[in-house]
């Protein structure tokens, strides 16, 4: 056998035999990604069942991850200018055996080689990642030819043969700062609700607000439903233009902007369905165990086999029935199928929330 694939084996083999006492996963961008790395840690659990395992995550984003049974310490990263230095020297005094990096950078790159985490697991996605890990494995997620939940849980196989068969998990909160919070003021528990989360940050396409809008003034239709709108603050302008018209509605409560990610995770508890495009809250409620409506866009890197519920016991995902000719961004008016979105017609979303909700 040539050197390279030697060594290549000998490293293998090295790794599925190590016993490793303490693991860092890191998985550190949005909300929903995060949620969606949630397997690795159960499987990593339940194959080092009395390693440290610790998770590097963003700030703004820590929140789904706290309670989590299968972690022993949330790191927090909030990636803003002069902190690399801190951070670093945080995980070079843990002396951490195994890093498990789920999405790379080359800040998390260095950050990892310099820190002398001595096996360090990655994808093979980027030239330089070379550089970084000792243990890789090619993906290409762009692709989109598996759930990004499963291109996690693949990087596991480089340690051998572990479980993977686990789904997303959150750990809902109750606390004072809940029980105190707006929707309490604003909401009886005992009426059941629908949330309505229409924003998506810009990042993939979205259904047009008259569709959102025509939904709503269906769902308002159900007497013995509140609707609830959630968003962030750059959601805001949107879920204006959608509920105009119905302010009157006692039944429509408009909570965008009004929810830390604490209460909003407590209230997708409470949700009898959630209805949404592809975003975080789309992964929240599945891991949640909630229903949930998704509208989903056809390009390539954005499509449902890559992001849509993962392993959900209650959803439905609606695309348009059309082969996309866009990888990464809408083609717009060059594409023949542009606004391919607008097939989704809100009655037929309306008819699969009846069928949901069993109206």
């Amino acid at each position: 056998m040539p050197p390279w694939p030697r060594l290549q084996q000998s490293l293998f083999n090295m790794l599925k035999s190590g016993n490793y006492k303490k693991i860092l996963v890191i998985r550190n961008d949005r909300i929903g990604d995060l949620i969606l790395s949630t397997p690795v840690i159960q499987a990593l659990r339940n194959h080092f069942p009395e390693s440290q395992i610790d998770f590097l995550v963003s700030r703004y984003a820590a929140e789904v991850i706290q309670g989590n049974p299968w972690v022993n310490e949330i790191i927090e990263d909030d990636k803003q200018r002069g902190t690399f230095k801190k951070l670093l020297k945080k995980i070079r005094t843990k002396k951490y055996d195994l890093a498990v990096i789920l999405q790379s950078t080359a800040r998390i790159g260095w950050m990892c080689l310099w820190a002398g985490i001595p096996h360090r697991i990655g994808p093979l996605s980027r030239w330089y990642n070379i550089l970084f890990y000792n243990h890789s494995l090619r993906q290409h997620r762009s692709s989109s030819d598996f759930h990004e939940a499963e291109y996690n849980l693949q990087l596991l196989k480089l340690l051998g043969n572990i479980r993977t068969n686990f789904s997303s998990y959150i750990k809902p909160r109750r606390d004072h700062e809940i029980q105190e919070s707006i929707l309490k003021e604003k909401i009886k528990l005992a009426s059941p609700f629908i949330i309505c989360h229409p924003g998506l940050g810009g990042h993939a396409l979205n259904w047009q607000p008259t569709f959102y809008s025509a939904l709503i003034k269906q769902l308002l239709s159900l007497k013995n439903h509140k609707i609830l709108m959630t968003g962030t603050h750059s959601d805001r302008p949107l879920i204006q233009q959608i509920t105009s018209g119905f302010e009157s509605q006692s039944n429509l409560i408009d909570l965008s902007e009004k929810t830390s990610l604490r209460l909003l995770i407590w209230i997708v508890q409470q949700a009898s369905l959630v209805i949404c495009p592809s975003t975080g809250i789309l992964h929240m409620a599945v891991a949640l165990q909630i229903p949930v409506i998704s509208i989903f866009s056809p390009i390539q890197v954005q499509n449902k086999l890559r992001w849509g519920p993962f392993q959900a016991k209650k959803s439905r995902v609606f695309d348009p029935p059309v082969s996309c000719p866009a990888k990464y961004n809408c083609l717009g008016k060059k594409c023949r199928y542009y606004y391919c979105l607008d097939q989704i017609a809100p009655q037929s979303v309306f008819e699969e929330v009846k069928k949901i909700l069993e109206l």
